[in-house]
Order: C-alpha cells, then sequence, then structure tokens
C-alpha cells in the first residue's frame, strides 16, 4: 500500500503541499520521512505549474497521478495536451484519472487500498 499526500481539513494523518514542488523543496523531505511515494497533484494552470511539478515530482521519483478534473488552462487545448503528454510512452511522466476514480480507491486513512496506475 503506498501512503499519499492530499489536502485534509483537520489535518490528521495528510498532507498538503501548496505551490510548485520545486517552491517546497525542503517539504520533498518531509514527504520521504513520511513514506510519501505517491502524489495526487491538481492546480492551475495545467500547462505551467502542474505539468511542472509532476515532471520534478517524477524526477525525484515519486509516482505521480494527475487528476483531470482538479486542474484547468484558460485553454482548454493546452490542458488536452499536457493530459496526452503525461499519460504517453506508458506513462513514463505519470497517470491521470478523474476526481471520482480516484476517490473510490482512497480510504479515510489516506491510504490507496488498490493502486492502480490505470484508474
Amino acid at each position: 500500500m503506498a501512503r499519499s499526500a492530499a489536502s485534509n481539513r483537520d489535518g490528521e494523518g495528510k498532507l498538503f503541499v501548496g505551490g510548485r514542488l520545486a517552491d517546497s523543496y525542503p517539504s520533498a523531505f518531509g514527504l520521504r520521512l513520511r513514506g510519501i511515494t505517491h502524489l495526487l497533484i491538481g492546480g492551475v494552470t495545467t500547462e505551467v505549474c502542474v505539468q511542472t511539478t509532476m515532471r520534478e515530482a517524477n524526477d525525484r521519483g515519486y509516482e505521480c497521478l494527475l487528476v483531470e478534473d482538479a486542474t484547468e488552462s484558460y485553454f482548454p487545448q493546452f490542458k488536452a495536451s499536457v493530459l496526452d503528454m503525461v499519460r504517453a510512452q506508458g506513462g513514463i511522466v505519470g497517470w491521470t484519472g478523474p476526481s471520482t476514480a480516484i476517490l473510490g480507491r482512497y480510504d479515510a486513512g489516506g491510504v490507496f487500498s488498490t493502486y492502480s496506475s490505470a484508474c
């Protein structure tokens, strides 16, 4: 089972890292110390901050899943292009999936009970 970083109002057992991963690089060490290996990524804009964060996290060894309906762009074709690029070449950068599929695999303890890269 993989621990995941996610936002949570009460903050118990989950971690939210705001901003680009590069801007919060010291926080990346905190992720590793907590045993977090898989990241759910969302935000704006898809083709700039979100894609950069995902690529940087992937380069640092994290398994990344871009939540399709938790990101947006000013230009729909840019978002579509990023989603296609993320999934290209067998998910070399990561995977994408809709929040409904992701939430169905995420339990209250912050653990994917059945993690699959093909949401």
